[in-house]
Formats: structure tokens, sequence, C-alpha cells
């Protein structure tokens, strides 16, 4: 967790506590792993932070294919900051190695002073002739003997992408945090599936398995899901995420593709998200 409390830079106002920026007065709540992203960007304001970097921060001990994941929350961290990846005033993308953000610094310290934010030591690149493949393939993983050993017995759904080991058992009862999926706001068919599907998914966590759910967060809560959803004509791909409310650590992820959106198929998608959920927290009650 940063030492500091807020971040101030080009008009905007980072509260790590909350995950809000304040602009003008208006506030926007960022997605829990999209403000641990933010984070790391600032508390290295001025260097590159490399993706192996942020994969170690943001997903560890988690065997995973996690270019989609850090593509979801630099998209949605671009469009909470009005950011253009083509001429950005904040988050610079430096091909296949990683992010940089762009704009001046100051931080709230525990005293309540505003310091400007240092840039970090540059991270180590790779070794001359060094290459990192990562593959596409939905290929078996290979875990090591302590994580097989924590994921005996748990079995992932067709198309889930991934999956954690996390060394603190969730506390029980679960307190789920359920946030609006992002979604385009000017398309009402995306936003009325996005509406059912959130309903569905609190209504199944609820009644099959007694949870507590809340739409903001609340102390005690445990775990947040949260996610974001696109419109390609009839169909709606989904991208859900669930991480520990405390640290924003990765627990588990799916990509889903609906395609049958508009057809009344949001009970089936939330069914499947919420017992992928159900499996993971299982393992750890």
């Amino acid at each position: 967790m940063s030492s500091s409390s807020r971040f101030h830079f080009g008009g905007v106002t980072f509260d790590v506590a909350s995950g809000d920026l304040t602009r003008g007065g208006a506030r926007t709540r960022l997605q829990p792993q999209v403000a641990a992203l933010l984070l790391v960007l600032l508390e290295n304001a001025g260097s590159v932070v490399t993706r192996s970097d942020l994969q170690a921060r943001l997903w560890p001990d988690t065997t995973v294919e996690f270019d989609e994941g850090i593509n979801f929350c630099v998209r949605q961290l671009r469009v909470a900051l009005g950011d253009d990846s083509s001429a950005p005033r904040f988050i610079e993308t430096l091909p296949k190695r990683g992010y940089r953000f762009l704009a001046p610094v100051t931080a709230d310290t525990a005293a309540g002073e505003a310091s400007p934010r240092e840039p970090a030591p540059p991270a180590p690149t790779a070794a001359a002739g060094e290459t990192v493949t990562r593959s596409r393939a939905m290929a078996p993983i290979l875990l090591s003997a302590a994580a097989l050993a924590l994921a005996a017995g748990l079995t992932a759904l067709a198309r889930g992408r991934w999956l954690a080991r996390d060394a603190t058992p969730a506390r029980d009862p679960v307190i789920l945090e359920i946030l609006p999926f992002a979604a385009d706001t000017t398309d009402s068919m995306a936003v009325a599936y996005r509406r059912r599907l959130t309903s569905q998914i609190l209504a199944d966590a609820r009644t099959e398995h007694g949870w507590k759910t809340v739409t903001e967060t609340s102390p005690g809560t445990t775990h947040v899901l949260s996610g974001s959803l696109t419109r390609h004509g009839n169909s709606v791909q989904i991208f859900a995420e669930l991480v520990l409310a405390g640290t924003r650590q990765h627990v588990w992820a799916d990509d889903i593709t609906d395609s049958y959106a508009f057809s009344g198929n949001s009970a089936v998608t939330a069914g499947r998200i919420e017992q992928s959920v159900a499996r993971v927290l299982g393992i750890r009650r």
C-alpha cells in the first residue's frame, strides 16, 4: 500500500483508499484493478513500468495469460482520465515494454503535505537477445507443487482464463461487492443487458449461497466482482474478474461470449459467473 493518501496531477485528484478520481467536482470510482494500475504508474511517474513489473505487482502468484487483463485495465483508465493513446497527456504506451505516466505528480504524505514524486529508478530490461514468449493457446497449465496442492479439485469452466492462489483464506461470511460492468452508455441495448446481468448475478449470489452482496464498498467487504461488456451485433463479449477487497489481488477472471444476448440468455451467463466465483471462493473456505 502506498504511503501517500492522495495524488494530484493535471487537475485530477486520485484518492488511494477509495479508488476515486475527482476532477472539477466530478467523481469517478475506478474498478479495483484499474485503481491499482494507476497507483503503480503514479508511484513511478516519469519512469517506464514494464509489463512484467505490472504482472508481478498486480497479478502475483497467478498462472495466467494476463495480457487481456492489463489491456482492459489500461483502456478503462484512459477512458476515466479522458486520455488519448495517440496523443497521450497521462499514459504513454511503449510497445512491447510497458507504460509511463507523463504528467507531473504531487502526493499528499501521511502528514498531509504535498510533495513531488521522484521518478523511480529505471526498471531492468531484458538482456540482449533475450525474448519472452506468451502462449495464446489454451494449453495445460503447469503449477508448482504448492499451487497444485492448493488448486486440487478446482475445475475451470470452458473458457476460464485465470486461476490464482492466495495464501490468505477468505473471511466468513463472504461479503461480495458487485460493481456495474463497464459498458457503452450510449448503447441502450448494452445498458439494458448490463442491468439484467448485474441483477441476476446479485440474485444468484444471495439465493444460491446466502452471501451478503453490496453495490458500494462497505466495511467487511471480502471480494469485488467487476468487468466490462462490449456488444457486437446480437452478441455480447463479457470480461469478468474477481479480486480480494483488501489487497486487490486477482483471484479469478473469465472471458465469455454470449451469442444470444438479447434473447434472455443473460441468465445463463450470470449463472456461469456466479458458479465460477462460488468454486473459487469455496476452495478458500
